[in-house]
């Protein structure tokens, strides 16, 4: 027995034997307390659980007794809080341990590889240090705060070309982040079990060995449970019975949702990666390579168009163009070419700047023309079908040209058949099974003036359902057609057919086919299918 508690043990038994009592209890020793008849020393000698009593001056009921418990293990047991609970928040909570591991360098590592952390927590300076670094590494000028899927293979990259200098900025932000959970958590555990205590009168003096409360809280419980017989210790144990401990505890469970950005010290991650990046730039640029003509043509470039991002032909707006990445090899633009429509071929070009700037003005030296073969033309443009039927020389006028458009509906059901396919595996819809043109007309249209200057092909489809389903009176299948005809004519726009102007005929009285454009805009009425 320690000297203390020796002490206290001689007090109480001096105390007991003073009150010529042999029932003396704690509560009567609180009851005394309160009527000023017995002294603080007194008063800690009325429980073995007592610490000490701190008191200076007012109502003797607010003064603060220190309970002391065996160890940080029976406040959890006491708290009905599970044994893998309280071992999580001894070791969270613990100011003189390493705290909880939570993710280890190899998992962060893992979640680098495939794009995720360490690129969002980067600073200004070093998130500019890091797009540096890949586009002179891939030639792709990227937005690393981007979620791409391109951000993985980048990571496996930097792993595998500059792997000391990785491991250090991986090491630190594992680091960095343990204590951002580990003091999240902390401050999550700690509010909640002084939230507890407060509902109950009382308070973690020292965590987890000691708790305190008031004279007039203890007197309170006691005049509860009738009990007056009850040490500290079994009184205690009745009050958690009587609270409600439920929602104590669980926190093993959701260990990883102990996040806080403000916890997270990105002070010290930046330095150490600042420095690490500085680091990986000096190895680059020390090989040799042209790096300043590699980033004029990156400048001269990128100052009027985006990287991974289709743009018209300024001389051609039948073409798009995309700025796929740069070479610092032999100082190229990678660029991906294709005719307007998504569906017809590209092909990829590798060109210096110079060529790049004829390019945009001179497309027709660098073969774009054999990227829509007649066959491709022929299948997704009807009116190709047309203007083939007829010479330059043909007399009739196109109304009656048109009418051909009625035996050959074969071409437009072609092309509603590829843009349901993309539409229905978007938005399914349980018995449609596809949309089937039953009429095709064309439609004159006349500039402000009044002179027929366009046509527009309208469209009659249906829905192509089970014989024995009547769709129009199944309002399931009505309310999914209102978004899926959005899809449908989003796909149709996509695809370069729906939302188009109008072709031209260029005011020609006669209406003459050979003067129209190579494709056609649509405008999708469907009278029988109401829902659309």
């Amino acid at each position: 027995m320690s000297l203390r508690n020796k002490i206290k043990s001689i007090l109480r038994e001096s105390f007991v034997n003073e009150q010529n009592d042999e029932n003396f209890t704690l509560y009567k020793a609180l009851k005394l307390w309160i009527r000023d008849s017995i002294t603080l020393s007194e008063l800690e000698g009325a429980d073995d659980s007592i610490s000490r009593v701190k008191f200076r001056h007012g109502h003797r009921g607010e003064a603060q007794i220190i309970f002391e418990l065996t160890d940080d293990n029976e406040f959890f047991e006491l708290l009905d809080i599970g044994e893998d609970d309280g071992y999580f928040a001894r070791s969270v909570c613990d100011e003189h341990s390493s705290g909880w591991e939570f993710d280890d360098s190899y998992q962060v590592e893992q979640d680098f590889k495939e794009g995720y952390n360490i690129y969002g927590d980067l600073d200004a300076d070093n998130n500019e240090m890091m797009t540096e670094i890949i586009l002179l590494l891939t030639g792709k000028s990227v937005d690393i705060n981007e979620s791409s899927d391109k951000m993985g293979e980048y990571s496996v990259l930097l792993l595998n070309t500059f792997p000391d200098e990785m491991e250090r900025i991986i090491s630190e932000y594992t680091m960095c982040k343990r204590d951002e959970m580990n003091i999240t958590a902390k401050e999550s555990i700690i509010s909640e079990l002084n939230d507890f205590m407060s509902r109950i009168g009382f308070s973690i003096y020292q965590k987890f060995d000691y708790i305190s409360t008031t004279p007039a809280n203890l007197i309170m419980w006691y005049s509860k449970f009738g009990d007056k017989s009850l040490t500290f210790k079994e009184l205690f144990e009745k009050i958690i019975e009587d609270s409600d401990t439920r929602y104590l505890g669980g926190w093993m469970d959701v260990q990883y949702e102990f996040r806080n950005h403000e916890n997270f010290d990105s002070n010290e991650f930046n330095r150490v990666a600042g420095r690490q990046l500085e680091s990986i730039l000096d190895e680059i640029k020390s090989d040799g390579s042209d790096f300043e003509g590699y980033t004029k043509m990156i400048e001269e470039v990128t100052k009027k168009y985006n990287t991974n991002t289709w743009y018209q032909l300024p001389k051609d707006k039948n073409y798009l163009f995309l700025i796929d990445g740069f070479s610092l090899e032999d100082l190229k633009i990678k660029l991906k070419v294709r005719p307007e429509h998504k569906w017809h071929a590209g092909k990829t070009l590798h060109l210096s700047l110079d060529s790049f700037n004829k390019f945009l003005y001179q497309p027709e030296l660098f073969g774009l023309s054999d990227l829509i073969p007649e066959s491709i033309k022929e299948y997704f443009d009807p009116l190709h079908f047309l203007k083939k039927k007829f010479s330059k020389n043909d007399d009739r006028a196109i109304g009656g040209g048109l009418e051909l458009v009625h035996k050959h509906g074969d071409e437009f059901q072609k092309l509603i058949d590829i843009i349901f396919k993309k539409a229905i595996k978007e938005k399914p819809i349980k018995h449609l099974k596809g949309l089937k043109v039953t009429s095709v007309w064309p439609q004159q249209l006349v500039n402000s003036d009044g002179i027929p200057n366009a046509i527009r092909w309208n469209l009659s489809m249906i829905p192509v359902v089970p014989d024995w389903f009547n769709y129009q009176k199944n309002s399931e299948f009505v309310n999914n057609t209102i978004e899926f005809e959005q899809i449908f004519r989003n796909y149709a726009r996509y695809m370069g057919i729906e939302g188009n102007p109008p072709v031209s005929l260029k005011g020609n009285p006669n209406y003459s086919p050979d003067v129209l454009n190579n494709y056609i805009s649509f405008n999708l009425i469907v009278k029988k299918f109401e829902t659309f």
